[in-house]
């Protein structure tokens, strides 16, 4: 049995990297493949008995800062000598700290395949933050064994260019359980009716809400649209250190009756099925997952062009995200038809390479080849 250790950030049912991590674990074989976490999140109660009825087990981390640099290092050089010679692999999903998690698990844990997996195409929001993690990452190009990333764009910004063409490197695929997302009349019908939505033309978004994600820009959208002649709402899925902010943005442009904030939702493979349309400006992504989920529901999708075409599948456009741009947005959602057919979608998804029980098999294999 290959016994592995995922490095993670957080442990989160509703985070986007770890929905994509247990979408993969759950469908391993668990007879010969065991996957241990290491994590700084603290709040970890709803995975950790799933993960542990699985076979695995949950380790929490120090948090990584300027103030406790030494303290982080001490406590991951005592964790990999008491696990030494224990993991066949390390596969971390948090690349601001692999440098240290790294060096230690080599030296100390005589680990001796250790897999860097960039799932972002920036380092951070603002410039210092990038510039520290730019610097912990460059050494990575030359130390990691295997590099992944869940696109081109990401690999590149982590990696280097040399990612698209190195023997080690690999682009590994947000792959979700296409079934659960596939279109359901009668969701959307409950779902729409709950939120009193009626025969308005519904745009919808899925993610945190915080500066990556450009939401501020998607209100003013939303605001032109008030002068279409198709009615037009907008559901926003998600919380964040935005939310009020935006609240209150809402309130300005006075679209209190127009825009829809849920909050967290843990039936997000269903608030698709009340969309007509789904959007994502962001400022940057890596590969969001919630493109693709869309897309198995048989959305439409308008994505920014700052997002990596990858995400691209079935009916999509990019747009810029310049201020003088947002009338193309306007415009774009009003050529949308609502009476989309969107059950074909499921079928053609599942042969994108994005259906989790296929390419975890292939995950799976890589691990039990190395």
């Amino acid at each position: 049995m290959k016994r592995i250790l995922y490095i993670v950030d957080k442990l989160q049912p509703r985070s986007g990297i770890t929905s994509i991590v247990m979408n993969y674990y759950r469908f391993f074989d668990n007879s010969s493949i065991c996957v241990d976490f290491l994590t700084y999140d603290l709040n970890t109660v709803e995975l950790e008995k799933e993960i542990e009825t699985l076979g695995g087990r949950v380790y929490h981390m120090p948090v990584l800062s300027l103030t406790n640099f030494f303290v982080f290092f001490k406590w991951m050089k005592s964790f990999f000598r008491k696990k030494i010679g224990v993991y066949d692999i390390v596969h971390s999903h948090f690349i601001q700290v692999d440098l240290l998690t790294l060096i230690c698990a080599k030296k100390y844990g005589r680990v001796t395949k250790y897999i860097s997996h960039s799932h972002n195409a920036k380092f951070a929001d603002t410039l210092l933050r990038s510039v520290r993690n730019y610097c912990l990452c460059f050494p990575l190009r030359f130390l990691a064994n295997y590099k992944f990333a869940c696109s081109r764009k990401a690999g590149v910004a982590t990696f280097g260019k040399k990612f698209l063409t190195c023997k080690n490197s690999s682009i590994l695929n947000n792959a979700i359980e296409c079934k659960k997302f596939s279109y359901d009349v009668l969701a959307r019908k409950r779902l729409r009716d709950e939120f009193d939505i009626g025969d308005f033309f519904l745009i919808g978004t899925v993610g945190r809400l915080c500066y990556q994600k450009n939401y501020f820009y998607l209100l003013d959208i939303m605001s032109l649209l008030k002068k279409a002649k198709r009615p037009y709402k907008l559901i926003i899925v998600g919380e964040g250190p935005l939310e009020s902010d935006l609240k209150k943005k809402v309130m300005e442009l006075g679209l209190e009756k127009d825009v829809i904030f849920t909050g967290l939702r843990l039936d997000v493979h269903q608030m698709y099925q009340m969309m007509d349309l789904f959007v994502l400006t962001s400022f940057y992504e890596g590969l969001p997952v919630v493109g693709i989920e869309a897309q198995v529901s048989g959305l439409p999708c308008l994505f920014s062009e700052n997002i990596t075409s990858e995400v691209g599948i079935l009916k999509y456009d990019f747009l810029p995200i310049a201020d003088n741009s947002k009338g193309m947005w306007v415009a774009k959602i009003e050529e949308v038809d609502m009476n989309e057919n969107r059950h074909d979608a499921f079928n053609m998804m599942l042969n994108s390479g994005y259906d989790i029980e296929y390419e975890s098999k292939k995950l799976q294999r890589f691990y039990e080849c190395l």
